[in-house]
């Protein structure tokens, strides 16, 4: 957590995640957040795996973000249709 402090902004990839990860991923995430520092989020995979889709709403519930991503994550994040395709095949 100590980064978070030391660093002009936070880049979130939900490309690898497991549970350790997310308990990290948010307690970063509210460490950025109280210190007012620009959050940027990809959200790799949101849309075709749950518990990345389930996350990525999470975050962007806490407030403003420069969002990475693709268009059919861009849709799942706006909680439109499942993503089909590479990702999709994984879930």
């Amino acid at each position: 957590m100590a980064l978070v402090g030391q660093a002009d902004a936070l880049s979130i990839n939900l490309g690898t995640l497991d549970a350790g990860q997310e308990k990290a991923i948010l307690a970063a995430v509210g460490k950025a957040t109280r210190l007012g520092r620009p959050r940027v989020l990809d959200p790799v995979g949101v849309g075709a795996l749950p518990r990345r889709t389930r996350l990525a709403g999470v975050l962007v519930a806490t407030g403003p973000w420069v969002v990475r991503a693709n268009a059919s994550e861009v849709v799942a994040l706006a909680g439109g249709p499942p993503a089909r395709g590479r990702w999709a095949a994984a879930a």
